[in-house]
């Protein structure tokens, strides 16, 4: 949602201002104000920022119109315009076919984080059969399919991983202390992210194909939890696909390579421009 609507509720005149950008382009909102007036202000952050030959090119329109009526009315308008994008082509969630009817109604969600003890074991591969006994409480319970997230499901290989590294938040004893703070350097078990990008050559766990199976013919459907703007580089840049990854790594605009927020992980350029290389 782009847009904001000031109308009076009691003649029904309204103001409309939005941003129509078809991209998730960075931008900032603002309402600067007084007691005698109030300006709305979009602030843009144009991908050439801080270039000074280069010209300003606003790719998107702001808009901004009177309507009739209260925030339903202004909805509309913003509507109109976001059924013509990629990302509301496909017609309501309701009736769209290519998703499961099972995954829209369910009321439920589950996801367990195999690298947490606090009611668990020392073991992924038990806290995963753990996980899925207590998804099956919820099956039997509801009596319809429920999706199920698990956290932590690749076979850790503490050597190969960057949750080792002196810099990382997982060492931290002010941040995770003892095992029951999903996992970490300090509980030998693995966090949330550990790996990532580095499937199929660093697998998953050894049972959790078998576990995945038996709970579906259950009702619960996993559903594959992959970062993909994640990677794991390892402890010495020491994964399977550190050499395919590293062109790719988001960096700043002086070449300065990013991690991903309070992790050691790399943070992978979401997009490519056609003429090749890394945006």
């Amino acid at each position: 949602m782009q847009f904001y609507a000031l109308y009076n509720k009691q003649n029904g005149n309204g103001l409309y201002f939005g941003t129509h950008d078809s991209a998730p382009s960075a931008r900032e909102i603002e309402f600067p104000h007084s007691s005698s007036e109030i300006s709305w202000r979009p602030s843009h952050f144009p991908p050439n920022i801080t270039f000074p030959t280069e010209d300003f090119f606003l790719g998107y329109d702001c808009v901004v119109g009177p309507f009739r009526g209260d925030w339903y009315d202004a909805c509309q308008i913003y509507r109109k315009w976001a059924l013509k994008q990629s990302w509301c082509r496909k017609g309501p969630l309701a009736t769209r076919e290519d998703v499961p009817k099972w995954y829209k109604e369910a009321p439920l969600y589950f996801y367990s984080v195999l690298g947490d003890t606090s009611t668990g074991t020392h073991s992924e591969e038990e806290n995963l059969s753990i996980a899925a006994e207590h998804m099956r409480e919820f099956l039997r319970w509801t009596e319809m399919r429920l999706p199920v997230n698990f956290y932590g499901w690749k076979d850790y290989q503490p050597a190969r991983c960057a949750a080792g590294l002196p810099y990382n938040p997982a060492r931290s004893p002010t941040l995770r202390v003892g095992p029951e703070k999903r996992g970490g350097w300090f509980s030998g078990m693995q966090g949330i992210q550990n790996h990532d990008g580095n499937y199929p050559k660093i697998g998953a766990l050894h049972n959790f194909s078998t576990v995945c199976k038996d709970l579906r013919e259950d009702g619960g459907m996993a559903c594959p939890y992959v970062a993909l703007g994640l990677f794991d580089q390892g402890a010495a840049e020491n994964s399977p696909y550190v050499a395919e990854a590293r062109p790719n790594i988001l960096r700043g605009l002086h070449g300065v390579m990013r991690t991903w927020p309070g992790e050691a992980l790399w943070e992978m350029c979401p997009a490519k421009p056609s003429g090749g290389g890394t945006a």
